[in-house]
């Protein structure tokens, strides 16, 4: 398992997406992969992979709803990837 101490938050919510930032540690691997759901339950799909050097992410492929979009973040490595992060959700405006 690949050290992770990753913390997701949301940054802003607008009218048409949904800004995340967040921090981690030093990692052992290679890319983020930001999962979104339609509840913290789930299930996790992939929307984007972004370089370890990221630390936010604008999800612009939300549309206004009443129910939340939900996210997490797993860290892609060369041989094992980590538990995902925790599941943080916000809804459109």
């Amino acid at each position: 398992m690949l050290p992770l101490a990753l913390f997701l938050a949301a940054a802003a919510q607008h009218s048409a997406r949904l800004d995340w930032n967040w921090s981690a540690n030093s990692f052992t691997a290679t890319t983020f992969s930001i999962q979104r759901g339609a509840s913290a339950k789930g299930p996790f799909h992939q929307i984007a992979k972004l370089p370890l050097t990221a630390r936010s992410y604008s999800d612009t492929k939300v549309q206004v709803r009443k129910a939340p979009y939900c996210y997490q973040i797993v860290v892609l490595g060369k041989k094992k990837n980590s538990a995902p992060s925790p599941v943080v959700c916000g809804l459109v405006k």
